[in-house]
């Protein structure tokens, strides 16, 4: 189970996403499938009382049916959450207002993370590993992406990022918590016995604490004892970390 915080969190974010879409449900008007426009960010003429009505094959009716789905999909699990949180707490969750206020100003952003491009590392791919439409550079990544899906987190591959102008930084995983608002870089070091990979992983660490990137908060290093081992428990144990730290970082409401 998530924590309190947590939980409020995703609460407030599904508000927030709600109140960014058109909201509405299908039906019949007249022998023709359509849709009952209740709720429009861009119309404030529209509302329960005075629905917008928009036949589903028009051209309007695609530009409003994948935000309609998208907006159901969300007020269901919004449902969801907040039956959770009635079953479990008595006190009402706390709102958070987005974008959230934090205490340290990120290097690197989520409007970064939805600009940035997968693939930017210049490494040639020997594994052959497609995933997502993107391309792993191992088993470790796949492995590492797939848990990061079912953990609902969008992430990218192998993105480049140049905090200063000139330190380029390419790791090996980035996902979004998009509750938070906050990317975290993963970086996987696998065969950690090997003493050479040893000491180059030590200086990807350095460089990332040279540039002002905090652990657990910007980043989280998955080191492996050797390249045949991959605790996938360890891994979620770290991620629900990266969690905690970026929490820790909002201003209470």
């Amino acid at each position: 189970m998530i924590n309190a915080m947590h939980h409020e969190l995703l609460i407030s974010y599904h508000k927030d996403r709600l109140r960014r879409l058109p909201r509405g449900r299908f039906g019949m008007h007249r022998g023709k499938q359509v849709m009952y426009i209740t709720y429009d960010p861009e119309d404030k003429t529209v509302s329960s009382k005075h629905k917008k009505i928009v036949r589903t094959d028009s051209a309007l009716g695609r530009f409003y049916y994948p935000l309609i789905k998208e907006s159901q999909g969300i007020e269901e699990e919004l449902r969801a959450l907040e039956a959770e949180w009635k079953s479990t707490y008595v006190k009402a969750p706390r709102e958070f207002k987005y974008p959230l206020k934090k205490r340290h100003e990120p290097i690197f952003t989520a409007d970064d993370f939805m600009r940035a491009k997968c693939n930017q590392g210049g490494f040639e791919n020997n594994e052959n590993i497609e995933y997502n439409g993107q391309f792993l550079r191992s088993k470790n990544e796949f492995i590492a992406c797939q848990a990061l899906d079912k953990l609902g987190y969008e992430c990218k591959v192998e993105i480049r990022f140049t905090p200063d102008g000139f330190t380029e930084f390419d790791p090996d995983v980035t996902y979004l918590i998009k509750e938070l608002q906050k990317p975290v870089f993963l970086e996987i070091d696998g065969a950690m016995d090997k003493h050479g990979y040893f000491v180059k992983s030590e200086g990807r660490k350095e460089k990332y604490f040279r540039a002002g990137f905090r652990e657990f908060s910007d980043v989280i290093f998955f080191r492996l004892n050797d390249a045949h081992s991959f605790d996938l428990s360890r891994l979620i144990s770290l991620i629900g970390s990266s969690i905690l730290a970026n929490m820790n970082d909002i201003l209470l409401p």
